[in-house]
């Protein structure tokens, strides 16, 4: 019997990965898994599999906040932001998703990357 995918969402960083796994499991979208992603045009299709780039949820704040809309608007979850400072005085982001008795958050420096590892959490195993 195979082991569910479970997602490691505390270990992600921010990038391309990160990305990818935010495109297909939450908002539905295949994205290019090509070695050399050969990513022109306006489109921004591979031109070697014809699917899109990820977009950038886990390094741009707009992005992040539209990731976390999409799971409030499709699937019923409210979220929290909060930001504090560690000890070295830099930022640190908490972000947390809640529906009924389901709840998960995740912290990263960045608020774009706390909001992913949390959403992630959110992905059921198959």
């Amino acid at each position: 019997m195979a082991k569910p995918d479970l997602i490691k969402a505390d270990k992600l960083q921010g990038g391309r990965e990160t990305d990818a796994l935010v495109s297909e499991k939450l908002m539905g979208q295949p994205v290019c898994t090509c070695r050399i992603c050969v990513d022109t045009g306006p489109n921004g299709m591979c031109e070697n599999c014809s699917k899109p780039f990820g977009l950038f949820y886990s390094t741009n704040t707009e992005k992040a906040l539209s990731l976390l809309e999409h799971l409030a608007g499709t699937s019923g979850y409210s979220y929290r932001i909060e930001r504090s400072v560690d000890k070295k005085g830099d930022p640190s982001f908490e972000v947390s998703l809640s529906e009924g008795k389901t709840s998960v958050s995740g912290t990263a420096p960045t608020m774009a990357l706390a909001a992913c590892r949390a959403a992630l959490k959110t992905v059921k195993p198959k």
